[in-house]
């Protein structure tokens, strides 16, 4: 099967639903101002770790071909610094405000002494939805916007890499600008493309003690990716700063997966997480962060009533991010060498432990619900006004009870004593038949009420209409945020979290 990502599209209110498959970006703006280029180096302390994919994917076109092995790929190298050959945009910076250290950390004790770093040193931190556990020496993960974080001794870093299909990370040293780093491959017509690949992220550092930090920006249908290691330039592993005493987890669909947030229209070169509002929103709160999004889905009904996957039917209904919040893992058809397991959403592996509980969660799910009562759809282009009507609110009160039961089962993980959650609005604008998006906010922000008026002083609606009103704001369909549309949501919603939580 095919390794595709479900989208979202809307031109003129309408809704479409497009697979498109994944890509890669083959151009590039050139290394970082002031770098000199140099080529790679092979290092031969890496071998592979074998076996075939259990579904190589589809790596769409630009791909390329690299023939496996242990070259040094593109990557990320600070200002001043060589660079290998790389592509996509380079030097992002956004705002970021100081971490507060996490007080009852307790630091690790590094296991690695030389310059090869196993992936799974307790000094090497991991953010986000990984397995740590199936294959501890390969750590996967597959949703958007997980992360790492190792601190080192040295000149340089290098980073291992095996991926399902081309995937776009961005990489940064010392708090630094983020850097792009495209791992590009061709898993169908050659499976080594995609596998035990080493990325040079920064080499020609002033000798001391530095910290990478390297971000997945691709959506999860792109596939998942292993860590193998790392390499180190003249130094080895340091014990890591202790995390943020703040963290936050965002639920949500492609808005918050970042579609588009780079460019007009779904693909590779133009999706990315990071630029999205939950990671910009962290990011101005000074905390760490986990994001579960998938582009389409809905918390009731998907874009469209599109959804499902094979094998997972033991649900009796179409997959939303009701089932998927509770998964490890994005629902991948296609799995990096060298587990070889087919993904199956009900075993427990795939069980997310529920064990790292944010101090904020933020649920933006809906929108994609909506659209099945806008006016295009099937309830809005009812002929008879009072049947319409009567459709939309049938639909709306199923969507707010399956949203209920949403809330009860992470109050039973996160409980308002540790976890103050926000509920999100759609940030979309009404369309002139149905208002269907006020309707769907109105339900949520009723919805909210009922529960804190039940107890739970430690819930909130957030209403975003009216922030974004501009075609600038939008990248080109009037649904899915500009880097610049996302910085207003997240401005916007930072405020709201400061203000509750006391930030």
């Amino acid at each position: 099967m095919k390794n595709f990502k479900l989208s979202l599209l809307l031109a003129g209110g309408a809704a479409l639903c497009v697979l498109a498959a994944c890509g890669d970006d083959s151009s590039s703006t050139g290394p970082v101002p002031g770098a000199s280029s140099a080529s790679g180096y092979v290092d031969p302390g890496f071998s592979s770790a074998g076996g075939d994919p259990y579904d190589p994917g589809d790596p769409g076109t630009g791909g390329s071909s690299q023939g496996g092995g242990n070259s040094v790929e593109g990557g990320s190298v600070p200002a001043g610094t060589s660079s290998a050959s790389g592509g996509g945009p380079q030097g992002v910076s956004y705002e970021q405000a100081d971490i507060p250290p996490k007080t009852d950390w307790v630091a690790p004790t590094c296991v690695a002494t030389g310059s090869e770093i196993p992936a799974n040193d307790p000094c090497v931190q991991y953010f986000g939805r990984w397995d740590l556990t199936t294959a501890p020496e390969a750590p996967t993960a597959a949703w958007s916007a997980t992360y790492l974080k190792m601190k080192f001794t040295g000149t340089g870093v290098s980073i291992k890499l095996n991926t399902s299909s081309s995937i776009a990370f961005y990489s940064s040293i010392d708090g630094g600008t983020w850097t792009r780093v495209d791992a590009t491959c061709e898993p169908e017509t050659n499976i080594e493309s995609c596998r035990n690949r080493n990325f040079r992220l920064a080499t020609g550092l002033a000798s001391g003690t530095h910290e990478l930090a390297f971000y997945r920006a691709s959506e999860g249908g792109y596939g998942m990716h292993d860590v193998l290691g790392y390499v180190v330039e003249n130094g080895t592993i340091a014990v890591p700063n202790a995390p943020s005493a703040r963290k936050i987890e965002c639920m949500g669909n492609s808005i918050t997966a970042g579609l588009g947030a780079d460019g007009v229209g779904s693909e590779y070169a133009h999706d990315n997480t990071l630029t999205a509002w939950c990671v910009q929103t962290a990011l101005k709160l000074g905390a760490d962060w986990t994001v579960v999004a998938h582009s389409g889905q809905g918390m009731y009904k998907n874009l469209d009533q599109f959804g499902g996957y094979a094998g997972q039917t033991e649900y009796g209904h179409i997959i939303t991010m009701y089932d998927e919040y509770r998964w490890t893992h994005f629902p991948a058809w296609s799995i990096v060498p060298p587990h070889d397991w087919s993904y199956n959403a009900a075993s427990a592996r795939e069980q997310w432990h529920f064990q790292d509980i944010p101090d904020v969660a933020i649920f933006a799910i809906g929108t994609n619900d909506f659209i099945n009562i806008s006016q295009n759809s099937s309830v809005g282009m009812m002929t008879d006004a009072a049947a319409r009507q009567q459709a939309a609110n049938e639909y709306l009160a199923a969507f707010k009870a399956k949203y209920d039961d949403f809330l009860n089962f992470v109050r039973s993980k996160y409980p308002k004593n540790r976890t103050t959650v926000f509920v999100h609005g759609t940030i979309l604008n009404d369309d002139q038949v149905m208002h269907s998006y006020s309707l769907g906010n109105n339900t949520l922000r009723q919805l909210v009420a009922e529960r804190a008026a039940a107890g739970d002083d430690r819930i909130f609606f957030i209403d975003p209409a009216g922030w974004l009103t501009q075609a600038s704001d939008f990248s080109g369909d009037w649904t899915h945020p500009t880097a610049a549309g996302h910085q207003i949501i997240a401005n916007n919603v930072s405020a709201i979290v400061r203000e509750k939580m006391g930030w």
